[in-house]
């Protein structure tokens, strides 16, 4: 295998979709109002993804959704073998819910990566954090990502520190778009903060 398509690996992978998307933020910032956003989201970032990677790796690294039971998969393949996978992507969508089932959503990511701590491919949970004007009698922008990013940090040092002695590092939390839209008659503000969470070990 490509000495170069080794080094690749999820997290690698989120920096760069991280980028690839806040171009098109504003193009995107409707999408995430409407329903069954979290299935367009995936699909979105895989054409992103193999869009920017076909010119990377002349076509040997890819991905593909809603495959081998995983959101996104990830494949690379030298020139004459047939693809091998390199890791996997769950993506969750979090918005200002009630907290019991928000908690739930979060738990629900964090379980399906940590299940997969010693798995022969790396899993990686994207969080997406989804706010907007119409959630501003629960929680401002910055109370909920505030919020948000304490809940996940909380669940998951807990299910790390089940599985392993050293001390959880929180991932940083990254803007994916700040934008508005027109929406009813009205400007509405649509902010979206990412992050990526994993408990693999080789």
């Amino acid at each position: 295998m490509n000495k170069n398509l080794a080094l690749i690996s999820p997290h690698s992978v989120f920096r760069k979709v991280n980028q690839l998307f806040l171009d098109k933020q504003h193009e995107y910032a409707s999408r995430f109002i409407l329903s069954s956003c979290e299935q367009w989201l995936s699909a979105e970032m895989c054409g992103l993804i193999n869009d920017k990677y076909h010119e990377l790796s002349n076509g040997r690294f890819f991905c593909y959704n809603e495959d081998v039971k995983r959101d996104i998969t990830f494949y690379v393949c030298d020139e004459h073998d047939s693809p091998e996978v390199k890791g996997h992507i769950e993506v969750k969508l979090i918005y200002p819910l009630h907290a019991s089932k928000r908690k739930s959503s979060i738990n629900g990511l964090i379980n399906k990566v940590s299940r997969c701590n010693k798995s022969e491919y790396p899993v990686e949970g994207w969080f997406f954090l989804v706010w907007n004007n119409y959630y501003e009698d629960r929680y401002s922008a910055s109370d909920f990502f505030s919020i948000i990013k304490n809940e996940i940090q909380e669940l998951s040092s807990r299910e790390h520190q089940r599985m392993n002695s050293a001390p959880f590092v929180m991932p940083e939390m990254v803007d994916f778009c700040d934008s508005e839209i027109k929406w009813r008659g009205r400007k509405i503000s649509i902010k979206v903060k990412a992050i990526p969470l994993t408990f693999f070990s080789a």
